[in-house]
């Protein structure tokens, strides 16, 4: 496993998800509606309270109150909580976790999940 050891907590109203982070620390996608909010809980086994944790959309969407990031403290079992909500637009809404040296990857996506063989080629144009 890549990084320090993390779990995941997502709920979308009653549905939770538990994830373990991949060897790059990306959570699995998670597909949410648009303008949906997710309640996030973010477990470090091995981390300390008041160790502090950098929360940031990329990709758009908020965190909290926030557009921008947040700066968040473990709490005495090695957790923070926070809640993302998603924008109207489709696609892919990723939330970096910064833990000092350690960087995991929340990921969502908003729209329907089609096929690779029902994807469309994009199409450019010439530049004339």
């Amino acid at each position: 496993m890549f990084g320090q050891r993390a779990e995941a907590t997502i709920s979308l109203g009653k549905t939770a998800y538990s994830l373990r982070p991949n060897q790059v620390g990306s959570f699995g996608r998670i597909l949410i509606g648009p303008k949906d909010k997710a309640d996030i809980e973010i477990a470090y086994p091995n981390g300390k309270p008041s160790e502090i944790v950098m929360v940031q959309p990329m990709d758009g969407g908020r965190v909290g109150d926030k557009l921008g990031g947040l700066k968040l403290e473990l709490d005495k079992q090695g957790k923070l909580r926070f809640q993302f909500q998603a924008n109207e637009e489709s696609g892919i809404y990723r939330v970096v976790l910064r833990k000092q040296t350690d960087i995991k990857v929340v990921e969502f996506w908003v729209g329907d999940l089609l096929p690779i063989s029902e994807r469309r080629k994009p199409e450019f144009k010439d530049a004339k």
